[in-house]
C-alpha cells in the first residue's frame, strides 16, 4: 500500500522560468462554461462566507459559493433582484431543500451554480438529490463531497457537473477523530483525477494551510482550490470577533484595529448544528491575519503569480507539468 500524502508532506520542484515578469502570469481558470481571475474560492461556511463578501466575489469575478446555513431562497431573491453576476447557492438533501428549488424553478429566478453539500457525498441520498436537481433545474451542479475515483465518477453519472473531494481534510473537521475515515488530501486529489476515467473537474475542499498549498492542490490534479480558515482569518470574514488584553478574551479595543482572533466553526460542529447529535467539528480561534477579503485575496493572487514562474509556466497548467518531493 502506497504513503498517502497532505498538502504539507510534499514540495513542488522549480523549473527554469520563462515569464519577464510575474505580474504578467495568467491566474484565470475556465470552469463550467464561466471564466474566472483565480482558482481559488472560498469554503462554504458561516464564518468564511456571507451575503456581502459573495457580493464582493460575483462583483470582481471570483468564484464563490453561499452557504446553506440561512435563508437560500431570500439569497437568490436578492441576488435576483440586484442582477449579480453569480449566483452560486448550497443546498442539502432534505425535502425542505426540495420544496425551496421548486418554489425558485416555478418563480423562474435565476440560479448559476447549485452546490449540494454533504458530509458523505457518495451516497443514495446524494443520488436522489442529484436525480432531483437534474430534474427540476438548468442550473449547473456541483457536489460533494467524497475521497475516491469512485465517488467522483458515481457524481458524474447520477448528473453532477463538478464534484467535491475531500472528506475531513479541513482544519475545524473532527471526522477523522470521531471516525476514522479520511484521505488526505493531496493523495486523495491526485488519485481522484488520475484514476478516474471521467472527465469532471474537481473541486479541493479541505487542508489549504497556507498559500503555497494551491499550487500542490493543482498539481494533484484539482481544477479549483477550496479554502476555510486562511479566510475566516480575515478581519471582515463573518466569524465572530475576538479581542485579547492581558491574556483576557472578549475585550473590545476603543480603537479600531482588527480582532487579535476570529472564531471559525466546522459546519459539523455542534454551534452550527444547534444541538449535540453527530458531531464532526469543533471551534478554532484563529489568529486574526490583519487583512481584509481584498487585501488577502490580493495576497493569493501574488503568491499564485510567484509559484507560476517558478513552475515555469505563464498560466495554472504549469503546475501538471513540475515534479514533488516528500518532504
Amino acid at each position: 500500500m502506497k504513503k498517502a500524502l497532505s498538502y504539507q508532506d510534499i514540495y513542488l520542484v522549480p523549473r527554469k522560468g520563462v515569464l519577464a515578469h510575474r505580474a504578467d502570469a495568467d491566474l484565470s481558470v475556465s470552469f463550467l462554461d464561466r471564466k474566472f481571475r483565480a482558482c481559488f474560492l472560498p469554503a462554504n461556511m458561516t464564518d468564511v462566507v456571507n451575503i456581502d463578501i459573495c457580493k464582493w466575489l460575483s462583483q470582481n469575478d471570483y468564484l464563490y459559493i453561499m452557504h446553506r446555513f440561512g435563508d437560500t431562497y431570500q439569497f437568490v431573491k436578492q441576488a435576483n433582484k440586484e442582477n449579480w453576476n453569480l449566483i452560486s447557492i448550497s443546498i442539502g438533501a432534505s425535502q425542505e431543500d426540495k420544496d425551496m428549488l421548486k418554489m425558485i424553478a416555478t418563480e423562474q429566478l435565476r440560479v448559476d451554480f447549485v452546490t449540494i453539500d454533504i458530509a458523505h457525498g457518495h451516497s443514495v441520498m446524494m443520488e436522489r438529490m442529484l436525480k432531483y436537481l437534474r430534474y427540476i433545474s438548468s442550473s449547473k451542479i456541483i457536489a460533494g463531497n467524497v475521497a475516491t475515483p469512485e465517488g467522483v465518477r458515481d457524481l458524474a453519472v447520477w448528473g453532477a457537473d463538478a464534484v467535491k473531494v475531500g472528506v475531513s481534510g479541513g482544519a475545524a473537521c473532527s471526522t477523522k477523530m470521531q471516525t476514522s475515515f479520511h484521505v488526505p488530501m493531496f493523495t486523495c486529489v491526485q488519485d481522484c483525477f488520475e484514476l478516474g476515467s471521467f472527465d469532471c473537474p474537481i473541486i479541493s475542499d479541505g487542508g489549504i494551510r497556507e498559500n503555497g498549498d494551491i499550487p500542490k492542490a493543482l498539481r494533484a490534479g484539482a481544477t479549483l482550490v477550496m479554502m476555510g480558515g486562511l479566510l475566516a482569518a480575515c478581519a471582515d470574514a463573518p466569524g465572530e470577533n475576538v479581542y485579547t488584553d492581558g491574556g483576557q478574551y472578549g475585550m473590545i479595543p476603543s480603537d479600531n484595529r482588527p480582532p487579535t482572533h476570529k472564531r471559525y466553526h466546522g459546519s459539523a460542529s455542534e454551534h452550527q448544528k444547534g444541538e449535540r447529535k453527530h458531531v464532526e467539528g469543533f471551534q478554532l480561534q484563529l489568529p486574526c491575519n490583519g487583512l481584509t477579503y481584498a487585501e488577502k485575496y490580493q495576497e493569493l493572487t501574488e503568491s499564485l503569480s510567484s509559484a507560476i514562474s517558478y513552475a515555469g509556466g505563464v498560466n495554472l497548467k504549469a503546475f501538471r507539468q513540475v515534479k514533488y518531493v516528500e518532504a
